[in-house]
Order: structure tokens, then sequence, then C-alpha cells
């Protein structure tokens, strides 16, 4: 099968993106509090995602596969990512916004990926060349720049257990503790300068590391390795 042929090959390139080749969702322990107050204006975590197209254009690695993106990224303004669905068709996002032409996008992201040395990702990708091109509302790099500011947050975050960006729902997935939690730490996320339309909540629960942070790639050195 074409989809778990791409898990296989290309989920060990992610793993630190906090991608997963399924659409199942992690389970919620109890439904989400409905947050008063919630609207917030302030975007500014936003503004550091044109330094980090710089940096992996400049050749720097940091989070694997998703660097290889945003390198895509600075020849594709507004490109938020991309994924493999259940039927092996890819799946990219783009910002309607940008104006970025849907064959300049299929053609970037297919010679892309033909030009790498791995004949299975050639291979899993030369559908690229018909991919399709959903609207995003966020360019991967922003999501990168959201989950770096919650990643070294300049208030406490109540709750706070995990966290990544999802490149199936062009999100930054947010987990907590328990209910009691999410809208404080909803609250603490977007004081920073995050939007909260660009972060999903979830209740997750006490999460257990299953390795010392040191034995784990720089890329994954968040809180959790929870699958979107």
């Amino acid at each position: 099968m074409p989809t778990r042929l791409a898990c296989r090959v290309l989920f060990p390139l992610l793993v630190g993106s906090f991608v997963a080749c399924s659409h199942r969702q992690p389970p919620q322990v109890a439904p989400l509090p409905v947050c008063a107050g919630e609207i917030a204006t302030d975007r500014s975590a936003l503004t550091a995602a044109p330094a980090l197209i710089a940096k992996a254009v400049a050749g720097v690695r940091v989070r694997g596969e998703q660097d290889e993106m945003l390198r895509l990224e600075a020849k594709l303004p507004g490109f938020g990512g991309w994924y493999i669905d259940s039927t092996g068709q890819v799946v990219a996002y783009m910002k309607p916004s940008a104006g970025t032409s849907p064959t300049l996008v299929r053609e970037t992201i297919y010679q892309t990926y033909a030009a790498r040395p791995e004949a299975v990702v050639r291979k899993i990708m030369a559908p690229a060349y018909h991919a399709k091109i959903v609207d995003g509302d966020y360019t991967l790099s922003e999501l990168i720049a959201i989950e770096n500011r919650i990643a070294n947050p300049r208030v406490a975050i109540p709750g706070l257990t995990g966290f990544g960006t999802s490149l199936f729902l062009n999100r930054v997935k947010v987990g907590f503790t328990d209910t009691a939690s999410v809208c404080a730490g909803v609250a603490a996320i977007t004081s920073m300068g995050v939007p909260r339309a660009a972060i999903i909540p979830e209740v997750w629960g006490v999460m257990h590391l299953l390795s010392a942070p040191e034995e784990r790639p720089a890329a994954t050195r968040t809180r959790t390795a929870r699958a979107p």
C-alpha cells in the first residue's frame, strides 16, 4: 500500500515534526471547556518566521524533513507544508493571499523530491506533480515560529504537557494535563503573540518521556512526541 510505504520511509524524516501517517487523533480525556475572552490581536510570534526560512536556506538543519519544507517555502511564498493522505495523494497547504500559482507549487514540490537521492522517496513523492492544493491559514515557518514561542515561553503556561506542528491541520496542537488548565494555558500562550486560531488545545493528561531529552534528536525536544 502506498500510504504504508510512505509511513515507513517518510515518518522517520518527519517524526520530529509532530507528524504521523494517520488521521487518528489523540484521545481527549474530557470535553474542552468554553473559555471566555479568547480574542487576541497580538500576532508578534509570527515575525520570527522569515528568520527560520533564512536559516533553512543557509543549510541549518534542526527539524529534519521540515527544514526541507522551509526551503520549499523560500521558493513558494505562502507554503504551509505538505502531507500524504490515506490514498497516497500529496496534499499541500498554500495561503490564498500569497497568490502563488498552483502549477508552480506542484512543479516545485515534484522537482524538489525528484532530485532526492533516495529512490523510494522519489517514488512516493512522484504524485506531487498532481498534488492537491488546499487553502491554508499559516505558512510552515509561521507554525514553527509559534511552536518555538511555546517552547521558550516568557510566562508560565499552566498545565502544558506537549505541543507540536500538525501538517495535517495547518495548526499547532497544544496538550494540557486537564480541562482546568486549558483556559489559563491558552490565555498564557496568546499573551505571547500567538494567534488563538493557530493553536488547537487538547487534553492529554500527564505525559511521560520515553527517554531523556539529551538522548533524542534536537527536533524532538518538545515536551512530547504525540501524533496529531
